[in-house]
């Protein structure tokens, strides 16, 4: 119902980051702060700390970055719809697989 509690599945890297605040009606929107960055050689992993979410982790590709990113920056984050997953859909799916038995290698 309209008020019960979800959780979302979001993969690191689905998610995109803009240096400045996004103005749009899109409602996939989160803005934040980084407070750390590490680089992984490809891959730049961002840790990122919003007050409506809390802290969490966006990983995005070096090569693909267009954005320089500092500690202690404000960022917009966003992601598209079809990138997300409730909990719930994620469990079902599991036991869906699971009910297949040996058939389904997990």
């Amino acid at each position: 119902s309209k008020n019960d509690e979800i959780i979302l599945a979001l993969r690191p890297e689905k998610i995109k980051i803009a240096r400045c605040k996004v103005e749009s009606n899109e409602v996939n929107i989160l803005v934040g702060r980084i407070i750390d960055i590490t680089y992984f050689g490809s891959t730049i992993s961002v840790n990122v700390e919003t007050d409506s979410v809390g802290e969490f982790i966006v990983e995005v590709q070096a090569w693909n970055n267009q954005e320089t990113l500092e500690e202690g920056q404000k960022i917009s984050l966003t992601w598209s719809p079809d990138a997300a997953f409730t909990v719930k859909d994620i469990e079902s799916s599991f036991k869906e697989k699971k009910s297949f038995g040996n058939l389904i290698s997990t």
